[in-house]
């Protein structure tokens, strides 16, 4: 609001802005009389003292940030991110999950939490932000054995409304390059299905056609509504039965190991999945890794974990030459050995 004691123009303005003479007026030429008219002021009258209280904000109150850590913290995560909220005037708590306020992080930076997070249990915060270690393993494999790579694979990958499309993509993609028979079927009553993000794909086959063969491998792609619909297949059902009956590889990414449990296909198993579902998993996860093997079940973190995923699925039946090649072909970074 501008100030009455400051009007915008100020009083020598108006005497520069008085009326010019003529070009070659005569020097008798009498300025027509002109009355002045009255200032006006852009500024408002003051406001009254009760206009002023409520006129007048006090500055807000800082976001109160939590940041656990842990032994194993990446440092660089939960340093950048405290140091960045802290200097856009964030209230950021560094509190320490261990019994110490002192944690060793991923590279053996000794890090001092603010205090303990026990301490901020009773205290409400606008964020808590997680630093997570970004050096995932590509892939954990336990209980190895050998998956036969002696013929051409047969993997079948059942789809159906609401399956995450990119996954789908990527996972026949890398496979077919590396001459894989990959068979798309499709559980509802035709061969189309509109992805989870409303995209068109047209399947091999309907799962009934499909199910007359044997697979080395079924893979059950995520995407929270397709992965439920799977699950209701009662053909794709007994196809997963008979494939860990007869020791077959099966597996799932993303969502889509919550399935898997569903139906009694990961008891005495260790798996990743994605994040939101860990905790409703009864089984051993490894949260550190893209992708775990656990003998003849494979399983991937997401949709970000898509090609490791495929890729070790690639070097199971065909050893890690195999996958280099079709990694290099896509100018993917792979493991040299």
């Amino acid at each position: 609001m501008l100030s009455v004691s400051k009007p915008i123009l100020a009083p020598t303005s108006l005497t520069a802005m008085a009326i010019r003479l003529p070009p070659h007026a005569p020097t008798h030429y009498a300025l027509p009389h002109r009355r002045t008219p009255p200032f006006r002021s852009i500024a408002r009258a003051a406001p009254s003292p009760s206009t002023t209280s409520t006129a007048v904000s006090l500055p807000p109150s800082p976001k109160k940030v939590l940041v656990p850590i842990a032994m194993g913290t990446e440092e660089m995560e939960a340093v950048i991110l405290a140091g960045v909220l802290r200097r856009a005037g964030a209230d950021v708590t560094l509190a320490s999950v261990e019994d110490g306020l002192e944690v060793e992080a991923s590279y053996g930076t000794r890090i001092i939490a603010d205090k303990s997070i026990a301490a901020c249990a009773d205290q409400e915060f606008d964020l808590v932000a997680l630093p997570i270690d970004a050096g995932l393993e590509r892939s954990t494999e336990v209980n190895r054995v050998e998956w036969p790579f002696d013929h051409k694979p047969q993997v079948l990958i059942p789809i159906a409304n609401g399956s995450e499309e990119m996954e789908i993509i990527m996972l026949v993609d890398i496979l077919r390059r590396a001459n894989i028979n990959v068979v798309l079927a499709s559980v509802n009553e035709s061969t189309n299905i509109v992805g989870s993000q409303r995209i068109k794909i047209v399947a091999d086959k309907c799962i009934l056609d499909a199910s007359d063969s044997k697979y080395d491998l079924i893979i059950i792609p995520g995407g929270p509504a397709g992965a439920e619909r799977l699950h209701r297949c009662t053909t794709l059902k007994k196809l997963l039965k008979e494939q860990r009956q007869a020791s077959r590889m099966y597996g799932g990414i993303c969502y889509s190991p919550l399935i898997l449990q569903k139906q009694g296909l990961l008891q005495d198993k260790t798996v990743t999945a994605h994040p939101s579902i860990v905790n409703q998993l009864t089984c051993q996860v490894i949260d550190r890794s893209k992708v775990v093997i656990d003998g003849n079940l494979i399983t991937g973190k997401g949709l970000g974990t898509v090609m490791d995923f495929s890729l070790a699925i690639v070097r199971k039946f065909f050893g890690h030459g195999r996958a280099k090649g079709v990694a290099n072909g896509m100018v993917f970074d792979y493991p040299k050995s």
